[in-house]
């Protein structure tokens, strides 16, 4: 015969084992990763590139920079479709939209970047020589 006190304890693991079962398929979701290298044209790396993953439906972004080695690597990351940026020094930026990641997915987006044009402005003003009035 059960008592009520042991039935409500029965009752209360019940819901606690299907409340944690059911957050199982969830649990993982946040496990995806975009990586990948950033090299210059010639293949050599860059080191100190910053590599920004966002998610143009939220908002959300992250942001890394890369190792001696070129790698980058941006982790857990909900599922969604991401636009991958990479941008360095002397270098013109490079984007990849519709970079599209699910469950525990690591996508792979390696980055070559073309060096960048040099913009350099020059202003020149000079005021025109003082009018002298009183010379013979």
């Amino acid at each position: 015969m059960f008592h009520p006190p042991c039935r409500a304890r029965s009752l209360a693991f019940a819901v606690f084992a299907l409340v944690v079962m059911c957050s199982l398929p969830a649990w993982g979701q946040d496990r995806a990763s975009v990586q990948g290298t950033v090299t210059d044209s010639s293949g050599a790396a860059i080191a100190g590139a910053r590599v920004t993953v966002r998610n143009p439906a939220t908002g959300a972004r992250q942001m890394t920079v890369t190792g001696r080695s070129g790698f980058y690597a941006v982790i857990a990351l909900p599922p969604g479709a991401y636009v991958v940026t990479a941008r360095a020094p002397h270098f013109t930026p490079r984007s990849v939209p519709g970079v599209v990641i699910s469950g525990e997915q690591a996508k792979r987006v390696n980055f070559q970047l073309a060096p960048g044009t040099l913009h350099q402005e020059v202003s020149v003003s000079a005021a025109p020589p003082a009018l002298q009035t009183n010379s013979a």
